[in-house]
């Protein structure tokens, strides 16, 4: 009888990955109860720690995730993955908060332990088309904590949005804080730190990252 338990689990598995409807019916409903909606599943593996409610994943035709990592800790927050996109392994999404968003445009690849942290209510990570993300890369909305004016108490270190361009390249050990906005076509070079907005077209680099030259263009290919 155990035997027969175990076949019919093993057969009752094959069919739900067989049909494309049924799989993605099963997601629907099996994330729908913990507060999340995830709109076609793609191709690979998640791993997921979801607390609130309405918050939505949404994954675009022919984008494969390979072991990649949800934290979604608010409600009314959504992550948009676009089309033709590759997430590697050991890459993380959080949204801690409320009404966040992270938009990711067609054509984007992400290399290895990647993390891209939302934090704080209102807040957008905000990618284009066909950028290129190395590996080490992180990519913050806020600082996690806040700094207080001793004598008002009020807080001086507000969250921001960071929005990246079409066609950026970001190399590895990037990290891109708060506020920045990447100009399109622009190359972000190794273990820089970004901390101001950076124009189009151009290469920065170092702590903290800097133009160092103008008038470029990159290909994803030796041309």
């Amino acid at each position: 009888m155990k035997n027969y338990f175990k076949t019919f689990k093993r057969n009752h598995k094959c069919i739900f990955h067989k049909s494309l409807f049924l799989f993605d019916l099963y997601y629907k409903i099996k994330y729908n109860l913990f507060g999340v909606r995830i709109e076609n599943r793609g191709y690979g593996r998640i791993k997921k720690l979801i607390r609130g409610m309405n918050n939505e994943i949404v994954i675009g035709k022919g984008t494969s995730l390979d072991n990649v990592f949800f934290r979604i800790i608010g409600n009314n927050n959504r992550i948009t993955f676009g089309e033709n996109c590759r997430v590697r392994n050991e890459c993380s999404f959080w949204m801690e908060g409320s009404n966040i968003e992270i938009i990711i445009g067609n054509n984007c690849t992400f290399n290895h332990t990647n993390h891209f942290c939302a934090q704080e209510d209102n807040t957008k990570i905000i990618l284009g088309d066909n950028c290129m993300f190395s590996n080490n890369i992180t990519i913050r909305t806020s600082d996690s904590h806040s700094v207080l004016d001793k004598n008002t108490g009020k807080r001086i270190n507000p969250s921001g949005n960071v929005i990246i361009g079409k066609h950026v390249w970001v190399a590895a050990q990037v990290l891109i804080l708060k506020g920045v906005e990447i100009g399109e076509d622009s190359i972000i070079a190794t273990k820089a730190l970004v901390s101001r907005s950076i124009p189009s077209n151009c290469i920065a680099a170092g702590i903290p990252a800097k133009v160092i030259k103008t008038d470029v263009t990159w290909s994803a290919t030796f041309e």
